[in-house]
């Protein structure tokens, strides 16, 4: 990391609060059984249903990949906000 990058903290934390408000609002689409097995004796239902569960499984992993995200913005602001902490700490040790 570049020493004049400037992180921080509070608006790591506030990134990652706006990018774990995005993954409930996915929703990850389902089928009630009854559709999904009406799908199935229609004529190219089936086609459907694999495309369905391919979009389905994208969404389950942008989710998980969002709530990744959020978890790691969280401990790089909690690590800047530590790092400044004990830079602070260290200053004062040598002002005494």
């Amino acid at each position: 990391m570049p020493p004049n990058l400037h992180l921080d903290p509070a608006a790591l934390r506030a990134v990652a609060g706006t990018v774990a408000a995005l993954v409930p609002a996915l929703g990850v689409p389902t089928l009630d059984p009854v559709d999904r097995a009406a799908l199935e004796r229609a004529p190219g239902g089936a086609a459907l249903l694999d495309e369905h569960d391919r979009i389905a499984a994208a969404v389950a992993r942008t989710a998980h990949a969002l709530d990744d995200l959020a978890d790691g913005l969280r401990a790089v602001a909690g690590g800047v906000a530590s790092g400044e902490h004990d830079a602070v700490r260290a200053l004062g040790a040598v002002d005494r």
